[in-house]
This record gives C-alpha cells, sequence and structure tokens, in this order.
C-alpha cells in the first residue's frame, strides 16, 4: 500500500528537489516528527504544495508534484539547499532520495471543497493545508486526498517542468 505524505516547501526549494533528486525534513519538523524515518519509506509518495513566499512565482499556493521515496533516510552533512547556503546551516538535517512521478498546477481553490469533503474538516486555506502536512499531521494523508491530488495533477500535467 502507498502512503501519501504532504510536504510544504518554497518555490525555490521545489525547483532545487526536482533537480537534484532530493528532499530534506526541516529541523523544527524533525524534532516533532521524531519517528518519521520509520514511518516515510521507499515508494511512499510525497505530494508536494509550494508555499507562498518572497520570491515566489507562478507555483505559490499550488500543489505542484508528486515524488516517489526511492531512498532511505539519511543525515545531512552539510547545507545543501539554496536556503541552508545562504545561512551556512543545516536547515535540513534528513534527506532521502526522491523521483518526480508528476508535476502540473492545482490550486487550492481547485479542490478546497473535495478535500474538505475527504478529511471531513474544512481545508480552504494554508491553516487546513498546514494540518494535513507530515510535519504537523505527523501520518499519512487520509485514504482518497494523495489520489485525488495525483488525479487533479495528471489533468493539469501538460507544459509543466
Amino acid at each position: 500500500m502507498v502512503n501519501y505524505w504532504l510536504v510544504l516547501m518554497s518555490e525555490e526549494n521545489y525547483w532545487y528537489t526536482v533537480k537534484n533528486g532530493i528532499y530534506g525534513i526541516r529541523r523544527a519538523c524533525s524534532e516533532r516528527f521524531k519517528d518519521f524515518k520509520a514511518k516515510v519509506r521507499p515508494g511512499d509518495r510525497l505530494i508536494v504544495y509550494v508555499l507562498k513566499g518572497k520570491r515566489c512565482g507562478d507555483l505559490c499556493g499550488s500543489f505542484v508534484a508528486i515524488l516517489e521515496v526511492v531512498s532511505e533516510w539519511r543525515e545531512s552533512n552539510k547545507p545543501t539547499w539554496p536556503d541552508e547556503i545562504k545561512k551556512n546551516e543545516i536547515l535540513y538535517p534528513w534527506i532521502i532520495n526522491v523521483k518526480v512521478i508528476i508535476n502540473g498546477k492545482v490550486t487550492l481553490d481547485e479542490i478546497k471543497d473535495e478535500l474538505s469533503r475527504i478529511t471531513n474538516r474544512k481545508v480552504d486555506n494554508i491553516r487546513g493545508i498546514r494540518a494535513l502536512s507530515m510535519c504537523f499531521s505527523r501520518k499519512p494523508l487520509p485514504k482518497g486526498v494523495g489520489e485525488l491530488i495525483e488525479e487533479k495533477l495528471k489533468k493539469s500535467s501538460k507544459g509543466i517542468g
């Protein structure tokens, strides 16, 4: 059974992840989610949501990709991501290899009603998205959520990436 996990990142880090085939979990999340290494395994899928931010382009506030986990977790030993290099600090202490399964763009507005119905909670803003994310929920997405987003991304994937 494939587990889907929602991960949140900046657009800059998303493009870095796609280009380099790695994903890292933030230090704050890894401290909250101590057993994440045992839960997120090869074969699982990460759904990427790009957060709105200062240098955000067209993908901000959208679900943009499904990444498949293709390695075990390992500890990072140097700054790698653009924001880590700027600060010369390891912000993502645990990393895994990933490969892009689908990329596209699906806004929250396009699927908020379906997400709210499937999860039995209001998912119409960033607070609702954060509540579902790997860092905050500490568990995979409820059944049907990952599949819905994957289906919508497939339909939107023409010309992205």
